[in-house]
């Protein structure tokens, strides 16, 4: 029998949890997208905060220094998991204008 029980589960944990970090990026960017040839009086001037995605618990935070962003995306997992959470530290990252880019640390490899 290839594969245990455990290692299913792990393998699609890890998967949703890659999954959820792909959406939380994708709302990142079509909100950036959205806000191209708008005025810049409409630019938040400083993106510093916690930002919920998909459910509460899920959480964007970001903390802006001049261009450069710091911060962390958690992702809540099953309540059968050893963790409650995933958290991906930003491990680079910068705004210019309505562009947004950032890096988190890979979780599981």
């Amino acid at each position: 029998m290839p594969g245990s029980s455990a290692s299913r589960r792990s393998t699609l944990r890890t998967t949703l949890a890659g999954a959820a970090v792909q959406l939380i990026l994708l709302s990142i960017a079509v909100l950036a997208a959205s806000a191209q040839g708008q005025p810049a009086a409409n630019l938040v001037p400083v993106m510093t905060g916690r930002y919920h995605f998909l459910a509460p618990p899920n959480e964007l935070a970001i903390l802006q220094e001049e261009t450069m962003l710091k911060g962390f995306i958690d992702v809540a997992q099953g309540p059968n998991e050893s963790q409650a959470f995933l958290s991906y530290p930003i491990t680079i990252g910068s705004r210019h204008g309505n562009q947004v880019e950032f890096r988190t640390r890979t979780i599981h490899e």
